[in-house]
Order: C-alpha cells, then structure tokens, then sequence
C-alpha cells in the first residue's frame, strides 16, 4: 500500500452502541446499490425506487461498505473473475462521496488484490 492520502481522511470515529452493526444501517437519505455486471454505483430515492444519479465504476465492483459518519461508500474492485478464475484482480477500493454522488478517487492496495470482504472496525480502519 503505497498511497497513503486516502488514510488520513478517513472520518473521525464515532463510539458505536453496544450491540449495533455499523456495517448494515438502515435509513431514509437514499438508496445506494452496487452493480456488479455493469460495472456501476446507482443511486435511487428510497420512496419512489426511481434511480437519481449514477457512477461508472471500473471493472469489476464487488462489495460496498459505509464509512462510520455515512458520508462515504468504499467499493471494492475485485477483477474480472470468481476465486480461482480471476486473470486479472483488481488492485483497488473506489471511495464514493454519498452526498455529492462523486467518486473522490482510489486506494491502491496492491500488492494484494481482489479486495474482499471490507468493513470498518470499531476504532474506524477500513
């Protein structure tokens, strides 16, 4: 992990309840889903299921978790494939402003690859 500048601007951690999962909130402020074939992060109303906005993402997304204040989503890009027929993993983590519906940028992990299965700790590390 070379790049580093994504690390310091991670949100200040937030005291979780005792007994809350910070990885499956439910809320109201919209609907933010991961399309793992067209490469996309679609935004919808939460009421109307109407899409609002939408982001091309690079080849492959794979799994999507919220920063501890919901400002953020970090989408995993896993590569082209499934374990064991993945020619080409990705090296990198999409970071995705919610409210602006931007895509800020990427951590680079390599030298590992196909990021998978993120969360957020209780001191707030991704």
């Amino acid at each position: 992990m070379n790049d580093t500048s994504f690390t310091n601007a991670l949100p200040p951690v937030v005291e979780t309840a005792p007994g809350a999962d910070i990885n499956t909130p439910t809320g109201t402020q919209g609907l933010f889903i991961v399309c793992k074939s067209a490469g996309l992060a679609v935004f919808y109303d939460p009421k109307s299921l109407t899409q609002i906005d939408e982001i091309r993402l690079p080849q492959f997304p794979h799994e999507v978790v919220l920063s501890p204040d919901r400002a953020k989503a970090y989408v995993s890009i896993y590569g082209n494939g499934q374990v064991g027929t993945n020619t080409r993993p990705g090296t990198q983590i999409a970071v995705i402003d919610l409210a602006a519906r931007k895509l800020e940028g990427f951590i680079e992990i390599a030298p590992y690859c196909a990021p998978h299965g993120m969360m957020f700790g209780r001191a707030g590390e991704l």
